[in-house]
C-alpha cells in the first residue's frame, strides 16, 4: 500500500474520531458512523452519566484539530448493548465525515490494522494517536471480540475505531488492554456482528457510509494498483441470460415510452441467490451504458441505494417510514414532515437514474405488507412524473424466499387455516392495476446458479485469473452452496489478481 493511500486514509479517519470529555474530564474515544450524528463508544466511558438511568446528558467532543463541540446527546438503549460494553449515542451534530463498519472472519488473522484513540489523553499535549498492529487470533467460542497486537495502548483509547486495511472498513471498537503480566502489548476489540443483528436499519445506513468512503479512497487505490490486463473484473456472476434479456427489453422500451415515470421491478429468488448481484450488474453495466449513450459518459450518473422496508408498527406509521426512507438516504438523515416526490427529485437531480432497493422476507409476509405495497404503488407513486428528464426512478423489490422446504409446508398450513400469505398473483395484479401510471415488471425469477454459469465466468476472464482449471472451478462450486458464497470466493481471486 502506497504512502499516499495511507496518508489519505489517516486524514479521513481523524476527521470522524474524537475525544469524549464529561465535566472537564477526558473519559474515552468515540467515532461517527452516520451523517445524522450516530456515534459509537464503549459503555464504560459514559457509565457515570447513566447512574440514574438518564438517557440524555451533556458531554463535549474534542476533535483532532482542537475544535470542541458541547452537545446534549441521547444514549440509545435499544441499540446499545451494556453486556458487550457497546454504546450507541445520537448527537445533534451532523458530521461531514463518518466511518463504515465491517465484519471480519478467521481469514483475516495476521492482517494489518490501525487502532485510533487518546491513550493518556488526559495529559496535556496528547493528541489523537494511530497505533498499527495485527489481528493475531480470535478467541475460541467468542463471536463478540478479537485480539489485537500492538494496536491498543491504554486507558483513554477505549471506544476508538479499529481500521482494517484489507477490507477498508472499521472492524472493531477498542475495549481494553491486557494486563502486561498476562500478555504484553495486546488487547481486546469488539466485533460488530451483534450490532448488525440487533439494529436492522444499520445495514442500509452503513452501506451509504461505505459508498461514500469507497468513493473517497478509490482514486488512491487505482494509483496503488496496476490495471487489470483485460479491463474491469466483476465478481458478480449473474450469467442469467434469460433474465437479463427480459429486463433489458422491458427497461429500454419503458424508458423510451415513459421517460419520466418510475419503473417497478420484482426480483424473486431463494435466500443467497444474488438479488443484489443482479441489481448491481443491471445498474453498473447495462443502465450505466444506456445513460452514457444518452447523456455522454462524463455527464451520466447512476445511483443505487438500499432502503429499509418498514416491518413494524401500524399501517399509517409504516407509510410514513416508507415515504421518508429515500429522503433519509439523500438528505443526510433528515426528512421534512410533508416531503413530496418532487422534493425527492430535487435531491437526486445530479443523477440520471436512481435505483431504490427494498429487501422483503417472504416468510414474514403479512396482510399489512400487501396493503402497504398497494398504497405505495397505486397511490403514492401513481401518476408521478418527473418535471424534467432526470432523474428517472427505478424501484426494485427483492422478494427473498427461504431455502428450506419447511417454508412451502408452512404456506400450505397458513392457507388451510385462512391465514394471509404471500402470493405472486398479488404482484401480477398490482402490475396490471398500475400499468398506465407506473410500469411494472412483476416477475424476474433468479434460478440457482449452475456449474456452467461459473465456468462461463472463468472463461470470460481466463487471461486474468490464473486459477481456471476445471478442478478448481468444480471445487468452488461444490463447497459454496449459494451464489453469494461463490461470489465471495471470486472476490478473493480478484484480490489476488490485483496483487500480482
Amino acid at each position: 500500500m502506497s504512502d499516499e493511500l495511507r496518508r489519505h486514509i489517516r486524514q479521513e479517519l481523524e476527521k470522524a474520531t474524537f475525544k469524549i470529555i464529561i465535566e472537564n474530564e477526558m473519559v474515552g474515544t468515540g467515532f461517527f458512523i452516520s451523517h445524522d450524528g450516530y456515534f459509537l463508544t464503549a459503555c464504560h466511558c459514559v457509565t457515570d452519566m447513566r447512574l440514574g438511568g438518564d438517557t440524555k446528558f451533556f458531554l463535549t467532543l474534542e476533535f483532532f484539530n482542537g475544535g470542541r463541540l458541547e452537545d446534549e446527546v441521547f444514549f440509545d438503549e435499544a441499540k446499545s448493548n451494556l453486556k458487550l460494553d457497546l454504546a450507541v449515542i445520537k448527537s445533534n451534530y451532523n458530521p461531514k465525515a463518518c466511518l463504515p463498519l465491517g465484519r471480519i472472519t478467521k481469514d483475516h488473522i495476521e492482517s494489518e490494522i490501525t487502532a485510533l484513540g487518546y491513550p493518556a489523553g488526559n495529559k496535556e499535549g496528547r493528541g489523537l494517536g494511530f497505533y498499527k498492529g495485527t489481528i493475531p487470533r480470535f478467541i475460541e467460542n467468542n463471536r463478540q471480540q478479537f485480539e489485537t497486537s500492538l494496536a491498543i495502548q491504554g486507558a483513554g483509547q477505549s471506544g476508538g475505531p479499529v481500521y482494517h486495511y484489507g477490507t477498508h472498513r472499521v472492524v472493531g471498537l477498542v475495549q481494553e488492554q491486557y494486563n502486561p503480566n498476562v500478555m504484553s502489548s495486546a488487547g481486546l476489540a469488539l466485533r460488530f456482528d451483534s450490532l448488525f443483528e440487533q439494529w436492522h436499519e444499520l445495514k442500509a445506513m452503513n452501506d451509504e457510509a461505505a459508498e461514500t468512503w469507497d468513493r473517497q479512497i478509490r482514486p488512491f487505490i487505482k494509483k496503488d494498483q496496476p490495471e487489470a490486463k483485460c479491463g474491469r473484473i466483476l465478481p458478480k456472476l449473474c450469467n442469467r441470460e434469460d433474465q437479463t434479456i427480459k429486463f433489458w427489453h422491458f427497461f429500454t422500451n419503458t424508458a423510451k415510452e415513459c421517460p419520466q415515470r418510475p419503473h417497478f421491478y420484482f426480483i424473486h429468488g431463494n435466500s443467497g441467490s444474488g438479488h443484489e448481484s443482479f441489481i448491481i450488474r443491471m445498474t453498473e453495466e447495462n443502465i450505466k451504458k444506456y445513460a452514457e449513450d444518452k447523456w455522454q459518459k462524463e455527464k451520466s450518473s447512476v445511483c443505487r441505494v438500499e432502503v429499509h422496508w418498514p416491518d413494524t408498527g401500524d399501517i399509517e406509521t409504516r407509510k410514513i417510514s416508507l415515504k421518508w426512507g429515500p429522503f433519509l438516504k439523500f438528505n443526510k438523515g433528515f426528512a421534512e414532515p410533508e416531503c413530496s416526490l418532487s422534493d425527492l427529485q430535487g435531491l437526486c437531480d445530479k443523477h440520471q437514474f436512481v435505483a431504490i432497493c427494498y429487501n422483503m422476507d417472504v416468510s414474514k409476509w403479512k396482510k399489512t405488507d400487501e396493503d402497504l405495497l398497494r398504497w405505495y404503488m397505486e397511490e403514492y407513486w401513481a401518476g408521478f412524473e418527473c418535471s424534467s428528464d432526470i432523474p428517472r426512478f427505478l424501484i426494485f423489490f427483492n422478494l427473498i424466499y427461504p431455502q428450506s422446504s419447511v417454508f412451502s409446508f408452512m404456506q400450505r398450513i397458513k392457507k388451510i387455516f385462512g391465514c394471509h400469505c404471500f402470493s405472486k398473483e398479488c404482484v401480477h395484479e398490482l402490475a396490471e392495476n398500475t400499468a398506465d401510471t407506473c410500469p411494472c415488471m412483476p416477475e424476474i425469477e433468479l434460478k440457482p446458479l449452475s456449474l456452467k454459469d461459473l465456468e462461463h465466468w472463468f472463461e470470460e476472464y481466463r487471461q486474468c485469473v490464473k486459477e481456471n482449471n476445471p478442478r478448481v472451478i468444480k471445487s468452488i462450486f461444490k463447497r459454496c452452496k449459494t451464489a453469494e458464497a461463490i461470489e465471495k470466493e471470486l472476490e478473493k481471486l480478484i484480490e489476488f489478481h490485483n496483487r500480482e
